[in-house]
Order: C-alpha cells, then structure tokens, then sequence
C-alpha cells in the first residue's frame, strides 16, 4: 500500500484582490502576489481550510483570508488569517 491519499480535495480559492486598489494603497505588485501566495498555500492539506475567499481593505493593503471546509461556508469560519501591509518597511506580516 502507498502513502498516496487518493480521496484528496483540492482546495477552492476565491481571490477578491484587485491589483489597481493595491497600487493605489502603494503596495508593490510582486508584495501583493506573494502575500495572496502565502494565504492561498497555507495549511492547503488540511481538510478543514478547503475554500478560501481572500478580500482587501481597499485603503491599506491589509488582506484577510477566510478558510472554510466546503463552499458552503454557513457559520463562521474555520479560520482566519490576515496579511498586513508595513509602509515602513514596505511588507507584509502574517497574522491570524
């Protein structure tokens, strides 16, 4: 027997980024798609974060990523975990 899990779920990702409300925040393109990376790859095995909506502040460049188990999403979610944007040092910490 392998190790493989073959009833696997790929995860569903709704991205509600939009690149032209970041650059008005002055947050730089490559940022933006490194921290919608990071909320979009993170714990993607696990089977309580399989659909993911990542929405923006609009002023900021503050990102928040909701995970949920199926798309769904009745209650609350299973987790939530935020990226904020540093215009000091011009990067994102993650946070949940």
């Amino acid at each position: 027997m392998d190790k493989f899990n073959y009833d696997y779920v790929p995860r569903t990702i709704v991205n509600h980024i939009q690149t032209e409300v970041m650059q008005n925040a002055n947050v730089g393109y490559t940022e933006v798609c490194n921290a919608i990376g990071d909320l979009s790859t993170w714990a993607s095995h696990h089977e309580k974060y399989k659909y993911v909506v990542i929405s923006h502040d609009g002023l900021t460049g503050d990102m928040l990523a909701c995970y949920w188990p199926d798309e769904k999403r009745t209650g609350r979610p299973a987790y939530v975990r935020g990226a904020i944007w540093h215009t000091d040092t011009k990067s994102y910490s993650f946070h949940s």
